[in-house]
This record gives structure tokens, C-alpha cells and sequence, in this order.
């Protein structure tokens, strides 16, 4: 019976339940990657050969694509999970104009790659795939 006492314990269950999640996953913790940059290789899937250069600054819990902005694309809030020793991302950018560009991605060490959706009324989605490294 003292058995059952202590699993029914709400201290232990906190207890219990804090050790089994990961310490370092923290849904939403921004502070991680916010004021770095990246400078990213961009191509659409379709035309690999075709490389973009852009670079991604995350600040203040937004994303900004400096090759976006000239579309309309204002710096938007990001989502990051940290896990182990990569962080992964998403965030939607809009734009009046131009629809929405929908990134997710992984950053490990000093490294960044992932994907883009640019979804705009009356096209069809088209898809990229971009990779690089931490601006220094």
C-alpha cells in the first residue's frame, strides 16, 4: 500500500514526469538560434541547377529571407524545437502580393538546410530545398 501512495503522489508524478522529457526540448525557445544569421544555396526541385543565394536572419522570434523581401515577405515569427544538438524550425511568411512561403528546417552545429512551399493563389506550389552555413 505505501507503494501505491507514492505512485499516486502528486510530487512524485511531477518528479517522475520531469525526468522522463528531455531537458533540451523546449517547443518555442527562440533565444537558441535568435540573432544568427545563415547564407543558404536556394533551388527550386524542379531546377536544381538553378542556385539562389539568400540569406536567413533570425532575430527578436522572427525569420527574415532577405531575397523575399523585395516580394512583399516581412521578417514573421518562427517556431523552434531543440533536441539533442539540432534545432528544427518553421515559420510562414506572407506577403499580399506574392502568397506564402512556408519554411522548416534543421540546424546542427554551424549548419542549416531544409525547405520551402511558396504557395500563391492561382499557381501551382513550388518547392525548394536549400542548405548552408552560419554567416560569420
Amino acid at each position: 500500500m505505501k507503494n501505491l501512495n507514492l505512485i499516486l503522489n502528486p510530487a512524485f508524478v511531477l518528479l517522475l514526469s520531469s525526468t522522463l522529457m528531455p531537458i533540451n526540448a523546449q517547443p518555442g525557445d527562440n533565444t537558441s538560434i535568435d540573432e544568427q544569421s545563415f547564407e543558404i544555396k536556394m533551388y527550386d526541385i524542379n531546377i536544381p541547377d538553378q542556385l539562389q543565394d539568400d540569406l536567413l536572419t533570425f532575430k527578436g522570434g522572427k525569420l527574415d529571407s532577405q531575397s523575399c523581401q523585395p516580394y512583399g515577405f516581412k521578417p514573421s515569427k518562427y517556431d523552434s524545437t531543440k533536441q539533442d544538438n539540432k534545432i528544427k524550425f518553421t515559420c510562414t511568411c506572407r506577403s499580399d502580393q506574392e502568397g506564402l512561403m512556408i519554411w522548416n528546417g534543421t540546424i546542427s552545429n554551424k549548419s542549416i538546410s531544409g525547405d520551402v512551399a511558396w504557395q500563391k493563389d492561382g499557381q501551382k506550389t513550388i518547392n525548394y530545398k536549400f542548405n548552408g552555413s552560419k554567416k560569420l
